[in-house]
């Protein structure tokens, strides 16, 4: 007979039940791979890991050349990454680049994706002699697929510049930098905000040359960018007026750099203030010391403590 789905078998009137089949059904891969979703997109990375681990386990039955095996590995590489544990992502990029190369060519677009990642994971890492070749090949290969003036291209000139920035070979870094701006501005219906990534790029590179009459005049063109693109009193012309009070600092204007600070600062009173609040204040209390303005330096200070000791803050 069955019993709640289970074969029984009774001896007599001892009523003595042998199971023989009363495992529950395998949870579905799809469960797992929704559940880690849902924790990812909510920040539970904890709960991220356990469920595309099991995941994993579960797609495995499926073989490790099968799409789902490779999304759930990709998945769990992504929670790392998005908290911060580098070294734990890389072994898994590494294993999927090896698995994808077994069965498509080097050319292929997962592969090229692959090598990206894998080559990002390592230059958050500061691996920069690894991440180069691979940034490289990723630029090369997506040269040749989508043509010079793509903006996946222009993507990858910037992670080249940025290996090399990073290495303060800022002649080897220009280039990239200066070829990923002119795509940007020249591909129709550009994406204005990434033209202003760029040149904040090339801003960063002069100001580390103290470079400043470039630096500035980069920063400033990014500013102008942001509050067309997004608005005046956006978060993003905030932070670019923020830069470039910093680029100001560098290049021992204070006077200039108070007038960048203020305007940043006017910026997040009227949005909501975050976390950052309290830095930009501090920064501008530096600022105001060097003016001899001891006393409102004092106040930004305390301003920015009470901030970051307020509840919820």
């Amino acid at each position: 007979m069955l019993v709640h789905g289970c074969r029984a078998m009774f001896a007599g009137l001892a009523v003595t039940i042998f199971v023989t089949a009363c495992s529950s059904p395998p949870v579905p891969w799809e469960t797992y791979r929704d559940a880690g979703r849902q924790a990812h997109a909510a920040g539970r990375f904890g709960e991220a890991e356990a469920q595309f681990q099991a995941a994993i386990e579960r797609a495995e039955e499926f073989g490790k050349q099968d799409a789902r095996y490779i999304e759930s590995v990709e998945s769990l590489a992504e929670v790392y990454m998005a908290n911060g544990q580098y070294a734990r992502a890389e072994p898994l990029r590494r294993e999927i680049l090896r698995n994808r190369k077994q069965h498509l060519s080097a050319e292929h677009p997962d592969v090229i994706d692959s090598l990206d990642k894998l080559a990002r994971t390592y230059f958050y890492q500061n691996k920069f002699s690894e991440a180069e070749p691979l940034f490289l090949q990723v630029l090369d290969a997506r040269e040749k697929s989508l043509g010079p003036q793509d903006s996946a291209v222009a993507a990858s000139l910037d992670q080249v510049g940025g290996v090399y920035l990073n290495q303060k070979q800022f002649a080897k870094a220009e280039p990239y930098f200066r070829r990923a701006l002119e795509i940007r501005e020249k591909l129709a219906g550009a994406d204005r905000g990434a033209v202003a990534r760029s040149l904040e790029n090339l801003s960063s590179l002069y100001l580390q040359q103290d470079r400043c009459a470039d630096g500035i005049a980069h920063q400033g063109r990014a500013v102008t960018v942001y509050e067309e693109v997004v608005g005046p009193d956006s978060q993003e012309a905030g932070a670019a007026w923020q830069n470039l009070g910093r680029s100001h600092v560098r290049c021992a204007n204070a006077v200039e750099a108070q007038k960048a600070y203020e305007r940043a600062i006017k910026i997040a009173e009227n949005g909501r203030p975050g976390p950052s609040m309290g830095a930009l204040l501090e920064e501008y209390a530096v600022v105001l010391r060097e003016l001899d303005r001891i006393g409102e330096a004092e106040a930004l200070v305390a301003r920015a403590k009470a901030l970051r000791t307020k509840p919820g803050s």
